[in-house]
Formats: C-alpha cells, sequence, structure tokens
C-alpha cells in the first residue's frame, strides 16, 4: 500500500485530485481534476452497438511507433499485452508472467532471433495462451522507453471470459491497474516493479477513452473466498448480498489477506480442502469511507462504501456494492 507522500507523488503525475487525502491510502481513479474527463459506468449508444470497440479506445495507442522496430539479434525486448474486456463497463487488464529468477510476476520477455519480430512474437504468444483457443492477437506498435522496446499486444480472447476463469492453470496473470499502481501485487505474486515503472512514467497506458475523449473510470481491486462449488456459482451466475449495514443488504468484497485468514479460520471453510478466491473488479463510483471510530451517516447517493478496521499491526477493508452491475470477476485462486 501507499504511504501518503508517495500517494500525493502519483496522484499528481496521473492529473487526479484528492477529495479527501486523509480518507484512503490509494489512488482513486474515480476521479480527475477535469470533471468532463469522468464517464461513471457509461453506457454505449446502443445505435452504436455493432461497433462497439470503436467506443473503447486504448489510451498508449497514441503514443506507439506503428512500424516493425529495428532489433539486433539476441536483442531483449518486453512484450506489453492488454485486454479490454467487460465491453459495456469496460475494463483494462495486463498479463503478466511468472518470472522464476526472482518469483515475480513481470511483461513477456522475448529474444530476438531474426524474421519479422511482431509475427514471431505473435506465435509464441498463441502458445503460452493455448488454454484460450480463439486468442487473437494484434500489434499496436512499439515505444522506446529506458533504453529497451516495449512492444504492444492487444490481445482479445474472443470467449466467454467468466467461463474460462476456473478452467485456466493460473501461468497467465490478468492483472488491473489499481493492483499495479496501489498494491503491487496479484493475490499473493508479488508484480515487478518494472511494470508499475513503466506505467507511472506513460500514464496514457492506464486508461479507456470513449470518442468523446472522456475516461472510463478505472475499477479497483477486491476479493472473495469460498469453496470450489460456491464459487463456481458466484462466477456463472452471480455473487449473492450476504452483509448487512445499518439493515442494508449489501455484495461485500475484503482485501486478499483477510480472505485468506477467513478461509483458514472459519469453520464453515476451515475442513473444506476444495476452496479458493476470486479477484473482482470493482467500479466504486462515488466512495464513502466509514471509520471505527465514529457513526458516519449513510447517505444514499454514494455508489460504494468501505469500512476500514485498524489492528495494532494493519488496516483490513470491507467494501460494499449494492448494485450487481459494479463489479465483475477477474481471476480465481485455488487454494492449495
Amino acid at each position: 500500500m501507499l504511504n501518503e507522500n508517495k500517494r500525493t507523488i502519483i496522484q499528481k503525475k496521473f492529473n487526479l485530485k484528492m477529495n479527501n487525502p486523509t480518507k484512503l491510502n490509494e489512488i482513486d481513479f474515480t476521479n480527475s481534476k477535469k470533471d468532463a474527463k469522468i464517464k461513471r459506468n457509461p453506457l454505449i449508444n446502443p445505435k452504436n452497438i455493432i461497433n462497439y470497440q470503436q467506443d473503447i479506445i486504448f489510451g498508449g495507442k497514441e503514443l506507439l511507433n506503428i512500424d516493425e522496430p529495428k532489433l539486433d539479434i539476441n536483442e531483449n525486448v518486453y512484450v506489453c499485452i492488454y485486454h479490454i474486456i467487460n465491453k459495456r463497463n469496460p475494463i483494462l487488464l495486463y498479463s503478466l508472467l511468472e518470472n522464476e529468477e526472482d518469483d515475480m510476476i513481470d511483461f513477456y520477455k522475448f529474444c530476438y532471433v531474426g524474421g519479422v519480430a511482431s509475427n514471431e512474437i505473435i506465435f509464441n504468444l498463441k502458445n503460452i495462451f493455448s488454454e484460450w483457443n480463439k486468442s487473437k492477437f494484434t500489434y499496436d506498435g512499439y515505444l522506446n522507453y529506458k533504453n529497451k522496446k516495449m512492444l504492444m499486444f492487444k490481445c482479445d480472447l474472443n470467449e466467454d471470459y467468466r467461463n474460462k476463469l476456473m478452467q485456466t492453470d493460473g501461468k497467465i496473470n490478468f492483472v488491473m491497474v489499481s493492483e499495479v499502481i496501489n498494491h503491487g501485487n496479484s493475490f499473493n505474486l508479488k508484480i515487478n516493479n518494472s511494470v508499475s515503472d513503466f506505467l507511472l512514467n506513460n500514464p496514457k497506458f492506464c486508461f479507456l477513452y470513449d470518442n468523446q475523449d472522456q475516461l472510463y473510470e478505472v475499477p479497483a481491486v477486491a476479493y472473495f473466498g469460498d469453496t470450489y462449488s460456491k464459487n463456481l456459482l458466484y462466477i456463472n451466475l452471480g455473487y449473492r448480498k450476504n452483509f448487512t449495514y445499518k439493515d442494508d443488504k449489501y455484495y461485500i468484497f475484503l482485501d486478499y489477506l483477510s480472505c485468506i485468514e477467513n478461509l483458514n479460520n472459519d469453520i464453515v471453510y476451515k475442513n473444506d480442502e476444495n476452496k479458493g478466491i476470486i479477484k473482482y473488479a470493482l467500479f466504486l463510483g462515488n466512495h464513502h469511507i466509514i471509520r471505527d471510530i465514529n457513526n458516519d451517516g449513510i447517505n444514499t447517493v454514494f455508489d460504494s462504501l468501505r469500512i476500514n478496521t485498524k489492528y495494532t499491526d494493519k488496516i483490513t477493508s470491507k467494501i460494499l456494492l449494492s448494485n450487481k452491475k459494479d463489479f465483475y470477476p477477474i481471476s480465481y485462486l485455488q487454494l492449495k
């Protein structure tokens, strides 16, 4: 998590405002210094539904050189793979792979040995994404960054994303921008600093726009854990409201460590060996923090609530949502 000084620096770098700089130790991507640039969970014009992809523009694309890069034999390049899922509430994901040398997840590294670089890389990517039989890769271009070339590829999985979550072997890590910037981890895997370094120095690669140059909201990350059979239902049929606050029912989401503790200690899950954790993208919208030290009144205009609980060694968070359209499953981790 971010300390206050680092958070302030990053907020300024991303041109984001802080409505209350003491309330949340994260970068709030739901707000901008230019209010007109924010679109809260926009709906795509039904008249253009056939061409919906034209309404979702990847911000970093305009910074790329669209030609093939000139590479030397045995030159190493970084391969940046991005996805846009849940098109009507678009979510930008990056695919990161495990690096066995440092036990982190990072951009895919490719050693050039000849031929057309983009074609060679796409051939390799199809093998890496072999579980996604209909995956399609498009070369967007490259960027020179710190004496390295970053080659950018858009990946369309072309399958029902939700239905494949629990069938993959976990070698591909689908990561949101908020995970990279705010946490530096995805589940229990550390994200290499090279990823956050790249995004912080190239903020355009963190955002999606519509064709009116308005920003789509960048979702936050949270988790929920249960038995395998129930997680399967949550992903395919939908999560249920199971938390009550001030007599109202909410969908509840936790931070990763709280999920682990809950699954390990709660008698409901403790003796069940077949359990796991779903990672969700949450659209927080107009977000309100409830602190333990007072009894903040709840205003019905808030889209989401967060209950922070401070312990001697940590702060845990519960995030509450009332609208099922404001969250979407991203990844699944089977606990062993």
